[in-house]
């Protein structure tokens, strides 16, 4: 039971007549918003992406340049309103009585500092009270909270070093490591796997019905999250503007605008977690594409005394056929993304051999090779935002790419036409900065930048994270025109724990638990009859999510 809901009227936080304007543009990106969060409420904030729920949630806590941005209206946190406040009085509002969680943790963390220094110095600077050995019991029941029960998975290590999940739940740690009037949470699932989703939600839930967290104020695209959470209020944003939508079941039954309801019915069709109904046809040619055999992997830890090798990928065997859509799933941390990162050659000193179209891709030697390879084989990073030159607008980032692999400008002309409207991107985009995007819009430049090309082969890694489910539906739709075009068929290796895209897209599934491969089996195989306590894992997860209804039925 929540002790802390409903126990009085007080607004913890309040926002009235906002509007945030960039000054290059004049643009109203919100646009008089008004609305107010009750001690104990537990709020969502739902929309497409780009629409202004970053910059809405950035300018409650004055994250937003003042030399870039122009902001007009009255924002309250507990009563205190924070509109001209000092940097110093800011800083008894932030940290004390707002604990965040943002949407890309890998910006918040220092590349140059142990994670576990950088918990220790989080909860050092807003628990100053706290001793020596009361510090260190805090990070770990922080990182506990955020679904790392063993601290030793981070101690010593880089961010660098860490997925791209296990990132996004030491930012959640540090945003747990004390309590809070008001959490806010922008997108919190992105990055996460189904289970540790599950564990987050269980957490949050139960910190708010303890009273350690205040009210929450979670901005998502995932209608299955606000669900899970029991948001007792949803918010609807569009093109600036907010809609009180009411309670979640409102929204599938009432959608107060014709965006909601078209992201409602499209909820049914893209269904995260829902599994394929038939096994997947495959028209995979016979040729093979990718190969791994016998691949290892670990990285190097260097001291002044001895060296030291972490193993992170242990004996991999698969292959891809041409045209073929291969899913990797497996929880945070088990090695996924370090596959696609040995394929595409961002890391080497690999054991084993991997061949690709012909060419094995530890002895590329000269320049016409190199450059085939990358323009045949292209990488969407997980996280988008560690991808793009921050000092050069989205127009240079992607021309300076596309020169690198040869196209000429009437090529790259072309690729950006064909492309920005297909990924629902405005042409004006092209000459904003990467730091003046929305995280989906920015997934968006990543994968017209990989798309541009027309490779023979996509790595996709966790592809549809930070996209709504209108942008998800047409991937989609374009994922599987390019895998069935009879001239130029494309492969895919799809990095996910998206279960139910992955069901819709793929032809197999190859599950990665502690760096090894546990299961390789088609899409029906993997979701009716799973072997590995790994896999069920991952379904009994999404279960608990309420989104995986059905897991198919044997095809006649």
């Amino acid at each position: 039971m929540n002790t802390n809901k409903n126990t009085d009227n007080q607004e913890v936080l309040s926002v009235k007549n906002l509007s945030c304007i960039p000054i290059s543009s004049g643009v109203k990106v919100v646009d008089d918003v008004s609305f107010s969060i009750k001690k104990g409420e537990s709020v969502g904030l739902l929309g497409e992406s780009g629409v202004g729920k970053t910059t809405l949630f950035r300018s409650i806590l004055q994250l937003l340049p003042k030399n870039e941005w122009a902001t007009r209206g009255d924002i309250a946190i507990d009563g205190i309103p924070i509109l001209g406040l000092s940097p110093k009085e800011l800083e008894q509002v932030r940290g004390r009585k707002v604990r965040t969680i943002f949407q890309e943790p890998g910006q918040s963390l220092n590349p140059s500092l142990k994670i576990d220094y950088q918990l220790i110095e989080a909860v050092k600077t807003i628990n100053p009270e706290l001793k020596e050995e009361e510090i260190w019991t805090s990070v770990v029941d922080s990182l506990a909270n955020a679904g790392l029960p063993d601290p030793t998975l981070v101690q010593g290590r880089y961010p660098g070093e860490l997925s791209g999940g296990q990132r996004q739940r030491v930012g959640i740690a540090m945003s747990l490591c004390r309590q809070c009037s008001i959490l806010l949470a922008d997108e919190p699932s992105n990055s996460l796997d189904s289970v540790t989703v599950t564990e987050l939600i269980d957490t949050l839930k139960r910190l708010r019905n303890s009273g350690f967290l205040g009210s929450i104020f979670c901005v998502t695209h995932d209608l299955s999250v606000l669900n899970a959470l029991e948001t007792e209020r949803v918010l609807f944003m569009h093109a600036g503007k907010l809609y009180e939508a009411g309670s979640i079941k409102e929204v599938f039954k009432n959608p107060c605008h014709d965006k909601l309801e078209e992201l409602v019915r499209l909820s049914d069709i893209v269904d995260r977690h829902g599994g394929s109904n038939i096994e997947s046809e495959t028209r995979a040619s016979q040729n093979t594409l990718v190969s791994f055999e016998g691949v290892d992997f670990g990285f190097q830890r260097k001291s002044f005394l001895n060296r030291k090798q972490t193993l992170v990928l242990r004996e991999i065997n698969f292959d891809v056929k041409e045209g073929e859509f291969v899913a990797l799933v497996g929880s945070s941390g088990s090695g996924k993304s370090t596959i696609g990162g040995v394929l595409s050659r961002l890391f080497s000193d690999f054991s084993g051999n991997i061949d690709f179209d012909g060419l094995t891709i530890d002895k590329l030697k000269n320049r016409k090779d190199k450059i085939r390879f990358h323009r045949s084989l292209q990488v969407v990073f997980q996280d988008p935002a560690d991808t793009f030159d921050p000092s050069l607008t989205m127009r240079q980032n992607l021309e300076e790419c596309f020169s690198g692999m040869g196209m000429n400008p009437d090529e790259i002309d072309q690729a950006l036409e064909s492309m920005l409207d297909l990924l629902l991107l405005n042409e004006r985009t092209l000459d904003e900065f990467p730091t003046n995007l929305s995280g989906g819009q920015k997934q968006r430049y990543a994968l017209l930048r990989a798309f541009g090309s027309r490779p023979s082969m996509i790595v996709a890694d966790e592809p549809f994270t930070h996209l709504d489910l209108i942008a998800q539906n047409r991937m989609i739709e374009y994922l599987k025109e390019r895998k069935y075009d009879q001239d130029n068929p494309m492969s895919c290796i799809l990095i996910s724990h998206e279960i139910g895209i992955v069901s819709k897209l793929c032809d197999r599934i190859i599950v990665i638990d502690n760096g090894r491969v546990v299961e390789n089996d088609t899409v029906y195989n993997i979701l009716n009859h799973a072997k590995h306590k790994a896999t069920n894992r991952l379904i009994d997860a999404a279960n608990k999510l309420g989104t995986l209804e059905d897991l198919g039925t044997q095809p006649g």
